[in-house]
């Protein structure tokens, strides 16, 4: 299971991260626990092509975006482009 740590991320959303993927762990029926699930941390600009392969489409330029703008600002910008277009 990846966990994807923003670069603004504080360190108790670091642990938070990790603590929530636990708790999804044992909350899955289907035979996987925390003994026979590797949790792998990908730190934000750093994305593996194993990790980029999870998303139907991966543009490097937009992940770039997130390193240099605050991420709730950009989705609340685009939250507004959207609604002036309907």
């Amino acid at each position: 299971m990846y966990i994807w740590i923003g670069n603004k991320s504080n360190k108790h959303e670091q642990t938070q991260a990790y603590d929530r993927a636990e708790k999804y762990i044992a909350s899955i029926q289907d035979g996987r626990n925390t003994d026979n699930v590797s949790l792998c941390e990908v730190k934000a600009g750093h994305e593996p092509p194993s990790f980029q392969v999870q998303f139907l489409i991966w543009e490097d330029d937009v992940a770039a975006e997130w390193l240099t703008t605050d991420p709730e600002a950009m989705l609340m910008a685009k939250e507004v482009e959207k609604h002036a277009e309907e």
